[in-house]
């Protein structure tokens, strides 16, 4: 989600792409409104699969998947104009569903175990753990805009995915234990993103009132 909240990129396999799962976008008027208006991003968009967007903190650059393909980054000059046809992202390596610091000089990715990686201006590296004994799997990370709280999704025994953070009091500390986010983890939600002022969480579950299979969702708070 860019920093401004006004809109927010997703995959689906809804009509009106070029086929398969696709990238979807949608905006709103202002970060108290709800998200309205979904197009698909067909300067993206292929006759393969794009899915797992990734967006850095100033909204100039999407990362995400394509199969087959590999990993694939999109461009523009400012968060007021569309994103630019897609090139491939080499600089990623392994990652995979990643999301970054502002400065995108970190890294944090993976799944079943989550891990951070380091920029050294050509692609990333030093990666190590995220948790020295993780609890169950984790995955699909996303970081605030401080990088002080990371939200990802866990399988803690027989539960089903529910989405958890970890905090850490500095950019340069490890991260602490985990725990749910208690007021989402009632039911079953994946894959978060947290909006840039930490105000909007968007997830997907199969919650009511969903309207069948999973479906988007929002969750939103006064302060950060």
């Amino acid at each position: 989600m860019p920093p401004d909240g006004l809109t927010v990129i997703f995959v689906s396999n809804r009509p009106g792409g070029v086929g398969g799962y696709d990238l979807f976008e949608a905006t709103r008027a202002s970060p108290d409104a709800a998200f309205d208006n979904a197009a698909p991003m067909m300067q993206l968009n292929t006759s393969a699969d794009e899915y797992v967007p990734g967006i850095t903190h100033d909204g100039l650059t999407l990362y995400f998947e394509r199969y087959p393909g590999g990993h694939f980054k999109s461009t523009r000059t400012s968060t007021s104009l569309p994103f630019d046809v897609a090139v491939p992202a080499p600089e990623l390596g392994p990652l995979y569903a990643p999301t970054f610091t502002h400065d995108a000089n970190e890294a944090f990715w993976g799944h079943p175990t989550l891990y951070r990686a380091v920029y050294d201006g050509t692609t990333y590296v030093d990666q190590t753990q995220v948790f020295d004994t993780p609890e169950g799997e984790d995955g699909y990370p996303t970081l605030s805009s401080d990088a002080l709280t990371l939200y990802f999704v866990a399988v803690r025994g027989v539960d089903p995915l529910r989405i958890y953070q970890s905090t850490r009091p500095a950019i340069d500390a490890r991260f602490g234990p985990s725990a749910p986010v208690d007021e989402l983890s009632l039911e079953q939600s994946d894959d978060p993103e947290i909006s840039f002022d930490g105000r909007t969480l968007v997830f997907v579950s199969s919650r009511s009132p969903s309207k069948g299979g999973d479906d988007m969702f929002m969750s939103t708070r006064t302060c950060q």
